[in-house]
């Protein structure tokens, strides 16, 4: 093709698209893969035919005849299995056949190794022209039944294939009827695939197609790939010159020729007798005869060019004529360099007018080169009125010197586009500057890429900032209540042994409150961390606002009012539902102060969202969230608002606004959205306000109605145990005080400080009830010495105390036989109640 084309440079500028379908044949990279590649590369790209070459190419290209090759006519060649449907009412459209010799091959690779009882064709059907010639070897195989077996090697690697191929007998032939892959699912060049295979094996070998020959087969009836893309361009300039497509007939002309190559005959002893007439041996030795006349003709031949050129030109005439070609060349050249280069480059004046503008800078401005010529770069390129105040090519004309500047410009569209410009000053005859040239080089990916990495690092500041004051928060939480064990415990305990009108009463039930405030605080410390206690379940967003309405009502501003704007119906929430009222409480109060003394408004908004990853990564969050369907809570205000300052800060620990505030609230908060793998988005401008949107991924699960819980009555409150319970822990204070609930609730007591005492105390004992295990121990934590409780007696009651979360707790442990679970600070009641649940249910 390139042959011929190069005859008619100046009719044909050729763009190359490779496919690469015998790598990559399955429907996805044919189909949705090069579908996007395409439609990237071709868009805003004009063309005045389309060139398809072999199977795969036709069928892309009549796949998108109506979008990427819209109105264009088409030449293909090279096409196996050809039938007049493929192009069935295009009529723009025709092209060159490709019709293999498979049967004459065969015959006469028969002929010449009559001996022959089997053939084996090695090759791959993956892509359309194997899957065509594999289908009409098959139809060949019936006719053969009674001489000889086909046997086909399909998708055999080539590292594998060696190895069979050094096994086979040096009488058996073979035939390559399509391309070869090595072990990583690579498809082979024609010379490499031929050569291994040539090495590897003792027989002769056939193919179908003339690039083999010379370098391995035998030969065979061969199509020529060179008479194909012949022919195939000379449609091609027909169409291109004006000739309909619809009015050239299909080619089915057969290029094949008999072509055998003579060191393979004498390799297998066959001689070009044998061969078909009118066959063409190749690689023939060349005697001394021919080398001296085939000399002497080109010698003679050169001597009458040189006399007849001595003879009809003259020397002005010769150096004329060189000169002019030299020129030509150099313009052809440099116009080729130019118009090819991916960069934009233009030639302006010094008056800043357009004088040259490729087609790359045209094409990344928008508007055809024609368009710019002869007016103002700084109004074409950058949109202005006047020239722009620190102009590169000023600079450079001024300097003398390349002048770099990144700037933006204008497209056609209205769109910007972010450039890097090389200015190079031009000097006239009298040395005074006469314009300079423009070297444009689009760097918008390269910007925007910047900008997404510097976010990508700010977000992953923050989230390891984050991450650490969690783990902080919820160790100082979980050692806290060890503290408050067992400050409530004693308090639990004193209260139900000093009589009623005791004067201490007062000071004791003081204490108690003190202390459940600090395990609040303590709480909220663990929901900041993603430890907090969830119980998950089903959760209906509206539902629970509604439920929430009174309560809310009360807790703001009486100058304030609360609209509620729900969108129903909403798909479930898989959420602890008390968590996510502390997060509506948090978030409306908030608001309301924010409000402050003035009237303002709070809205409450629901609904669901489709979010992207990049709408995502804008939100506070310290783990990738997937992308998918959400459920939103949004709490917006009228109030004061924040500046930016303050909404970097706003979820971090301790920090807060008001003057008695604790600057926990909205840290938990965030910590339970962290918790609950969700994200949270913030905006807020001061004096106009604040909105925060709570992102929690939607479920798929049905709402269940949880049925109504018996009320324990004064049985539950009156239920003692008996037996003995063994209470490990390694806080000796909290041994003190859970040895002394236990034996208020009727069991004997053992104490072990560790989890390897705690085993050794099992083992030796073969009456204990129940175990109450804390989980966060030295030498042996609750979760190894659980194992080996279990282990010693399979039917162990193990109820596990800890100061994370049960949620935290419990899914370590789903599936393990765990008898129940209690939450450390914990009161008589509630120990009571968790030992009732497991003493009381069947082993």
């Amino acid at each position: 093709m390139l042959a011929v084309f190069k005859q008619h440079s100046d009719l044909v500028q050729l763009q190359f698209e490779y496919l690469d379908a015998k790598q990559y044949s399955d429907p996805v990279y044919l189909t949705e893969v090069l579908d996007a590649v395409f439609g990237h590369k071709l868009a805003r790209k004009r063309f005045d035919l389309v060139l398809a070459v072999d199977n795969d190419a036709l069928n892309f290209v009549e796949r998108h005849r109506r979008d990427f090759f819209a109105g264009l006519p088409v030449v293909f060649c090279g096409i196996n299995d050809f039938t007049p449907d493929l192009i069935a009412g295009d009529s723009d459209v025709t092209g060159v056949t490709e019709h293999p010799s498979f049967q004459q091959t065969v015959d006469i690779a028969l002929s010449l190794h009559p001996a022959a009882r089997e053939l084996v064709f090695i090759g791959s059907p993956q892509n359309e022209t194997g899957k065509s010639v594999r289908k009409e070897l098959k139809r060949l195989e019936p006719g053969y039944a009674s001489r000889v077996r086909f046997t086909f090697w399909d998708d055999i690697p080539i590292e594998e294939l060696t190895v069979k191929l050094r096994g086979l007998p040096a009488d058996r032939p073979l035939f390559i009827y399509s391309f070869v892959k090595d072990k990583s699912g690579f498809a082979l060049l024609p010379d490499d695939s031929i050569k291994r295979i040539r090495e590897a094996s003792a027989g002769p070998i056939y193919s179908f197609w003339s690039f083999f020959i010379g370098k391995g087969i035998v030969g065979g009836e061969l199509v020529s790939s060179r008479a194909q893309g012949e022919l195939g361009a000379q449609l091609a300039l027909r169409v291109l010159q004006g000739e309909a497509p619809g009015s050239i007939p299909v080619q089915t002309y057969q290029a094949n020729k008999l072509i055998f190559d003579y060191q393979q005959l004498e390799r297998f002893s066959i001689s070009p007798k044998k061969l078909p007439p009118k066959s063409t041996v190749i690689n023939r030795p060349h005697n001394a005869y021919s080398i001296n006349k085939q000399a002497f003709w080109m010698i003679l031949g050169l001597l009458l060019l040189f006399a007849t050129i001595s003879v009809l030109l003259a020397k002005a005439i010769i150096g004329r004529r060189r000169a002019e070609s030299r020129q030509l060349e150099s313009e052809n050249l440099y116009k080729t360099l130019v118009e090819n280069v991916p960069l934009g480059i233009s030639l302006i004046d010094n008056e800043n007018r357009i004088r040259m503008i490729n087609r790359s800078q045209a094409g990344l401005l928008g508007r055809p080169p024609e368009w710019y010529l002869g007016r103002s770069c700084y109004q074409e390129f950058e949109g202005r009125e006047e020239r722009c105040p620190h102009c590169p090519g000023v600079i450079a004309m001024e300097t003398g010197a390349v002048a770099v500047a990144e700037t933006e410009g204008i497209r056609a569209d209205g769109s910007v586009v972010s450039v890097r410009i090389h200015a190079v000053p031009l000097t006239g005859l009298a040395g005074i500057p006469s314009g300079f040239i423009e070297v444009v080089e689009d760097i918008t990916g390269v910007k925007q890429a910047e900008a997404e990495r510097q976010k990508m690092e700010q977000q992953l500041l923050h989230a390891q900032k984050l991450e650490s004051l969690g783990v902080l928060a919820g160790g100082i939480a979980h050692d806290f209540n060890n503290i408050l064990t067992t400050i409530i415990g004693n308090a639990d305990l004193a209260l139900m042994r000093i009589p009623c009108e005791a004067a201490a009463v007062e000071n004791v039930k003081r204490i108690e409150q003190a202390a459940l405030r600090a395990a609040d605080l303590a709480r909220q410390m663990l929901a900041y961390s993603g430890k907090g206690t969830f119980v998950i379940e089903p959760t209906d967003l509206n539902r629970l606002v509604e439920e929430m309405g009174h309560m809310l009502d009360v807790s703001i501003s009486k100058k304030a009012v609360l609209r509620y704007h729900l969108c129903r119906p909403l798909p479930p929430v898989e959420v602890d539902a008390t968590q996510i009222r502390q997060i509506v409480m948090n978030l409306v109060i908030n608001a309301s102060e924010a409000i402050g003394d003035a009237t303002g408004e709070i809205s409450i908004r629901t609904g669901t969202m489709e979010c992207t990853r990049e709408y995502l990564l804008d939100t506070w969050l310290t783990d990738p969230a997937p992308e998918g369907l959400y459920v939103f809570l949004e709490v917006s205000d009228t109030g004061c608002g924040m500046d930016g300052e303050t909404v970097a800060r706003i979820f971090d620990p301790f920090f807060t606004t008001k003057f008695t505030g604790r600057g926990l609230g909205m840290a938990a908060v965030l910590g339970i959205v962290r918790g609950h793998q969700g994200a949270i988005k913030v905006y807020s401008e001061p004096g106009r306000g604040s909105n925060f949107k709570v992102l929690l991924p939607a479920s798929d699960r049905q709402l269940e109605r949880a049925d109504d819980q018996e009320p324990r009555g004064e049985q539950g409150e009156a239920w003692r145990g008996s037996g003995t319970a063994l209470l490990v822990d390694d806080e000796e204070t909290v041994r003190g005080i859970g040895a002394d609930m236990l034996r208020e609730l009727g069991f004997e007591v053992l104490t072990a400080a560790d989890g390897c005492e705690a085993v050794q105390i099992y083992a030796a004992r073969q009456d204990l009830a129940v175990v109450v295990l804390d989980l966060t121990m030295p030498q042996m934590d609750g979760e190894q010495c659980f194992r080996e409780l279990r282990r010693i007696d399979p039917q162990a009651r193990v109820i596990m105390s800890s100061g994370f979360s049960e949620y935290e707790v419990t899914r370590k442990f789903t599936g393990k036989g765990v008898a129940g679970f209690i939450q450390k600070p914990y009161k008589l009641s509630a120990l009571r109640e968790v030992l009732r649940s497991c003493l009381d249910r069947p082993q």
